[in-house]
Formats: structure tokens, C-alpha cells, sequence
């Protein structure tokens, strides 16, 4: 009686019968051989389920998991996460000798260029597996083979072979498929099984998990994950602004998976967010360009003679990131269709409106990329004639020589926000004006921040003198040099160790100067440091190291605790 009670009276039913239930149910599925299809079968999975999802409802998510952890750190403003979150509690402290990527980068560089090759082998095996617990009702066994199998490796090199062979399965159901989907999302520790769990919820052709997976989303290592989960069982009517509302939330990699998932979009509010900052992303905004130019068309939103400020900004950034030749292996703007009339609308109100900061980059870069030969292939496009970009590479270059922009450099200059900063000390360096002043104020109010690099750029041996003593005198040199160690330096609290190992670094141009620094760097609990020091030792060459530097150098041999760089210091001292 208790298996064929209704579903409204289980939802009043206290979690202990939930759970008896449930188990009861589990056992009479693994006692019975029921086929495939078979509707008993399938009426026992589905309640199985719903028991499940009640359950999971009422108790919450089980603390120690990944969902926990994001749900803790959700930012209350509905962006990202707080301070913290970033760090999953499968996150190991590992030796800086091995690359530790940003959230969501991994995924962002294999799909990006570098190609994804299939792990056959591990796709098969957790195929396997997962038909194994599905058909076999879920045992303790099989899940936890299957979360081993999945913990132990990249889900990314088997995502599409899985995916394949669980969808193609007609042994499988879809009340199965998505049971087992949020179980691993649910007690999922660890961030592979995790990612299963987002594909399998991805499969089942449901938007009842919709907020599961937005939440999830908000992290930015599973952001990629539930976008192409979204896109898969969210309806069409409201797949794309359920895409933008998680692009919204995340500002890296995630947001550059998001807004892709977003391409060719006919809806309108999806059109005018990506066009006015849908694209803006830390990775870069090479990576999504394209897209929201063809997408959002800028070519349209320009024809109009009233264009805002807030626009004409959006596709200066839009425009120059499509010109941009140093960015990724990404396409550019011989590949946008709409581009002739696009610049030609753009540089219309550019050259009507005067000099903005982010006007330069965009006119500077387009000017660049139209007058580079090897960008244009013969016959590629015939609206991009030569007479065309000869004439907007001019329009460009004559916007650029406006009396303006100097002024707009010094005043940018003295910015506290690191966007105009960084603006107006491009423009400054295009005019030839001297940006060192501006670097070494910077360096003054944010001693552990990243202005040491530009400033060391502009450093010269008059200089020189008065930043190494201010070097001595902010950063905790006694702390920095405290002994080698093998400590993990990607948190906010290591920002004097980054400070010192680009200072050191930049060290390396003036030999025998600052060797205090060098020797501190030398002795530095973070792996990175040392290595710093070293490479600025191999720069200077023994010509140039003072009395102290060899018994310095098998001072630190000896207590070295890192094999690969106790052999960079044989080779430094032989």
C-alpha cells in the first residue's frame, strides 16, 4: 500500500517514510527482471523520482558538496558569487609547477582552437556504467564505480561519446537518465562527477531543472556545462532569454559559452543586451565580437543619426575587438558580412562626436587591421575593395590626429578606474607622451598591485634607483624571503609575492642592480618566485654577479625541496 500512494499525500509524508519508500521501491525493481520499456518498470522509476525529488527538496542540498558550496556563495545581487566562492571544496593545493586554471578556462582553451580529442576508452566505461545503474535500480555499488570512474577524469575528453551513447540507448529511460543526473549533481563532491551530472539533466528534454542549473551556472566551471544543457531542454519560446539571464551572471569563460549559445538569436531583448554589453567579458572580447555583431547588428542599431554615447562605446569595443590581430584564433572582421557598412556608419559619428577614450583603440586597431595585407585574401569578399579600406583606414587615422586626445590621456591618467586608466595610457604611448609618471603614482597608492610591470617597462638606470628603495620600503620583504616552500600563490593574499617576482623579472634588463630582491625572490615560499629569480640569474650571466650570489645560489640548492628547480640551480651553478 505504502508504493501506491498517491503523489499528493507522499508530499506530506515525514522524511523517514520518504526514504522507506523509496528503498522499498529500489529493492522490488533490483528483485524483479522487468525489460526495457516494460510500463510497470517505468511507473516504478518515475515514482522512484518524484519520492527522490521530494526528498532532495525537503532535506536540501548535503553539505560538503559542490552545490552547497555554490549555494553559500550566491551574490545576493543575482551576479557570480562572493568572495570565496570560486574556491570548490575539491580544490587541491597544488605545486605551482602545474598550471591551475582560471574556472571554466580548461574547457575555454580546448574549444577555442586547441581541439578536443576523444577518450574512448573512459567513454565506454562510463557508459557502461551509467546503464548499469540505471538498470539495476541504482545500487550502492554502481554508483559509487561510476563516480570513481568520473572523479578520475576530465569529463570534457568523454562528454560527446557518452552523451551519444546514453542518448541512443533504447534500454535506458528518461526518468533513469535524469534521477541519476541529479544525484550526481546533488552529492556530487567533486567537480568531474558534477559535470556529468549537468550533461545526463541535459539529455532528458525537461526544463524542471532550469534553476538547478542556472545555479550551478553561476560558477564558472560548470557555466559551459549548463548552457548546453539549457539549450538542449529549455523550449525554444524561452531558451534564449533563460541563456542570457546565466550570460548575465558571470563575467570570464562562462559568459563567453553563454553568449555562444546565444548566436543568431531573433529576439529582441536578447539582440539589445549582447549589443550593448553582452560581449564584455575578462577573457577578452575577441572571443564573443563576432558573435554579437552578428547577432546584435550594430550595422542597424548605427543607421540611426541619434545614436547614444553608451552605444557608439559598444561598438568602438565591438568593432576594435574584430580588428584586433594579437587576440585568439577567433574570426575577425574580414569574415563579418555587415562590416563595410558597419565602420562606415561608426566612423560617421566617431568623427562627428569628438575624441572618447574608448574611441582610440577601436580607430587605432581598425586602421591597423585594414592596411594589413596579409589579412585580406584574394577575392575573399569583394565589398571589402581596396578603395574601401584604404578610405576607412584614413578616416581612422585622421580621428586619431585630433588636438584632443592628448588632454583626454592626462586626465585619464590620473584615473583610479583601471578601464580609463589603461585607455588613456594607450593613447599616451601612441602621442609619444611619457606614462612613467602616472605608473609610479599608481605604484605609490597600490604597492601590491600590477602597475610594478608597466612601471618597469618605463624604467630606465636614472630611474631605477628610487624604485627599487620604495620596493624595499612597502613590500614585507622578511615575509617574502621567509624560505622555500611549495605554496599554492593564486589567492589575494600573495599579491606581494606577484608584486616582487615582477619586479624581479624586470630586473633581468639591469644587471648586478637589486640583488637583495633577486636573492629574496630566491628564497620565497612560492615555486613561481624562485623561478623568477633564476631566469633574471641566467640573465645577468656570472659576469655580472656580485661576492654573494654563487653561496647564495648553493644555499638555496641545498634547501630546495622542488626537484625540477633544484636542476635548474645544478646547471645555474656549474
Amino acid at each position: 500500500m505504502l508504493i501506491h500512494a498517491e503523489d499528493e499525500e507522499l508530499a506530506t509524508w515525514p522524511l523517514p517514510w520518504l526514504h522507506m519508500v523509496r528503498k522499498l521501491i529500489e529493492q522490488r525493481l533490483q528483485a524483479r527482471f522487468m525489460p526495457p520499456g516494460n510500463a510497470t518498470r517505468m511507473r516504478l522509476e518515475g515514482r522512484v523520482l518524484h519520492i527522490s525529488e521530494l526528498i532532495a527538496v525537503r532535506e536540501g542540498p548535503l553539505e560538503g558538496t559542490i552545490l552547497a558550496h555554490i549555494l553559500a556563495h550566491l551574490d545576493p545581487d543575482g551576479s557570480g558569487l562572493i568572495p570565496g566562492g570560486e574556491d570548490l571544496p575539491d580544490a587541491e593545493s597544488g605545486s605551482l609547477n602545474e598550471i591551475r586554471w582560471a574556472p571554466g578556462a580548461w574547457e575555454g582553451i580546448l574549444t577555442h582552437g586547441f581541439g578536443i580529442s576523444s577518450d574512448e576508452e573512459t567513454a565506454a566505461a562510463m557508459s557502461g556504467l551509467i546503464s548499469r545503474n540505471i538498470l539495476r535500480g541504482f545500487r550502492a555499488e554502481d554508483f559509487d564505480a561510476l563516480y570513481g570512474l568520473a572523479r578520475s577524469k576530465e569529463f570534457i575528453f568523454s562528454y560527446i561519446d557518452v552523451l551519444s551513447t546514453v542518448s541512443s540507448s533504447h534500454a535506458l529511460s528518461g526518468a533513469g537518465i535524469r534521477q541519476l543526473g541529479r544525484r550526481l549533481v546533488r552529492e556530487g563532491q567533486h567537480r568531474e562527477p558534477v559535470k556529468l551530472g549537468i550533461a545526463l539533466l541535459g539529455l532528458i528534454g525537461d526544463n524542471a531543472d532550469r534553476e538547478l542549473l542556472l545555479t550551478l551556472g553561476r560558477h564558472e566551471e560548470f557555466t559551459l556545462y549548463c548552457a548546453i544543457a539549457i539549450s538542449n531542454v529549455e523550449p525554444p519560446d524561452s531558451r534564449d532569454k533563460v541563456l542570457l539571464s546565466m550570460a548575465k551572471s558571470v563575467e570570464g569563460w562562462g559568459r563567453v559559452h553563454a553568449v555562444e549559445r546565444l548566436e543568431g538569436s531573433t529576439n529582441p531583448e536578447v539582440q539589445e543586451r549582447m549589443l550593448s554589453d553582452g560581449y564584455r567579458n575578462i577573457v577578452g572580447s575577441e572571443y564573443t565580437a563576432y558573435i554579437v555583431a552578428t547577432t546584435g547588428k550594430p550595422a542597424e542599431a548605427l543607421a540611426n543619426p541619434d545614436v547614444t554615447l553608451h552605444l557608439l562605446d559598444a561598438a568602438a569595443e565591438i568593432l576594435g575587438a574584430l580588428s584586433n590581430d594579437a587576440g585568439p584564433p577567433v574570426q575577425r572582421m574580414d569574415d563579418y558580412l555587415e562590416g563595410p557598412l558597419a565602420l562606415e556608419r561608426f566612423i560617421t559619428h566617431v568623427e562627428q562626436h569628438g575624441p572618447r577614450l574608448s574611441h582610440f583603440t577601436a580607430t587605432e586597431d581598425i586602421a591597423v587591421f585594414l592596411r594589413r595585407e596579409q589579412n585580406w585574401e584574394a577575392g575573399k569578399d569583394s565589398r571589402w575593395t581596396i578603395s574601401i579600406r584604404e578610405e576607412f583606414a584614413s578616416r581612422c587615422e585622421r580621428i586619431n590626429q585630433h588636438p584632443g586626445w592628448a588632454a583626454l590621456a592626462e586626465k585619464g591618467l590620473i584615473s583610479a578606474n583601471n578601464t580609463e586608466f589603461y585607455k588613456a595610457e594607450r593613447i599616451a604611448r601612441a602621442l609619444g607622451l611619457d606614462t612613467y609618471p602616472a605608473h609610479w603614482r599608481r605604484v605609490q597608492s597600490y604597492p601590491c598591485d600590477s602597475s610594478w610591470f608597466a612601471l618597469l617597462q618605463e624604467v630606465d638606470e636614472h630611474r631605477l634607483p628610487a624604485v627599487l628603495a620604495y620596493a624595499r620600503q612597502s613590500l614585507p620583504l622578511g615575509e617574502l624571503g621567509s624560505g622555500p616552500d611549495d605554496k599554492d600563490a593564486q589567492s589575494d593574499r600573495f599579491r606581494a609575492h606577484h608584486a616582487l617576482d615582477t619586479i624581479v623579472t624586470g630586473l633581468a634588463k639591469f644587471p648586478g642592480e637589486g640583488w637583495d630582491l633577486v636573492e629574496t625572490c630566491l628564497r620565497s615560499p612560492v615555486i613561481r618566485n624562485r623561478n623568477m629569480a633564476i631566469n633574471t640569474l641566467e640573465a645577468w650571466t656570472p659576469t655580472h654577479w656580485g661576492p654573494n650570489v654563487l653561496t647564495a645560489l648553493l644555499r638555496a640548492h641545498a634547501a630546495e625541496p622542488d626537484d625540477k628547480l633544484r636542476q635548474r640551480l645544478d646547471s645555474l651553478i656549474k
